[in-house]
């Protein structure tokens, strides 16, 4: 008889939301009439990732990333999306500090990032501007510079 086993993660994702989303548009007839496909390089896309909180009294974690894209004609901007995502996440018990810093600070992010990037991509496309192809990105690089020097905000 073979035995089943199981991994038990004391540390687990709740929930995300988006809890930004702005999108506007030059009110140009060419934008308008515009049919077909953007190009990738037509896009500037900046991503943020924010300080992470541990809300003690609960033992939970919020994470969020911040997301900029600008279309580019003629290298003005005629396209702004702003969205951000933040994430809940609990641990069943008190995370030795290396590795809550490597949940909290690096996989939080990477865990994120691909429900931003959807969210992105399809309302690009559903908003006639064609399909557009977010780039991958290493989340855990780009985590590690800007999450580097900055501390879990903890709150009683």
């Amino acid at each position: 008889m073979v035995e089943s086993s199981s991994i038990i993660s004391s540390f687990k994702f709740i929930s995300y939301k988006v809890d930004n989303f702005k999108f506007e548009m030059a009110k140009h007839v060419s934008l308008l009439g515009f049919s077909g496909n953007t190009k990738s390089d037509d896009w500037e896309i900046n991503l943020s990732i924010n300080q992470p909180t541990y809300l003690k009294k609960n033992n939970l974690y919020i994470g969020s990333i911040n997301c900029k894209i600008v279309l580019l004609s003629d290298n003005n901007p005629v396209v702004n999306l702003e969205t951000s995502i933040s994430g809940l996440f609990q641990s069943d018990c008190q995370l030795d500090k290396t590795v809550e810093e490597n949940l909290v600070k690096y996989q939080i992010p990477t865990i994120l990032f691909p429900y931003l990037r959807s969210t992105v991509t399809n309302f690009i496309a559903n908003s006639g501007f064609g399909s557009f192809i977010f780039p991958l990105i290493n989340v855990v690089e780009l985590s590690k510079k800007t999450l580097k020097d900055i501390e879990i905000n903890v709150v009683e």
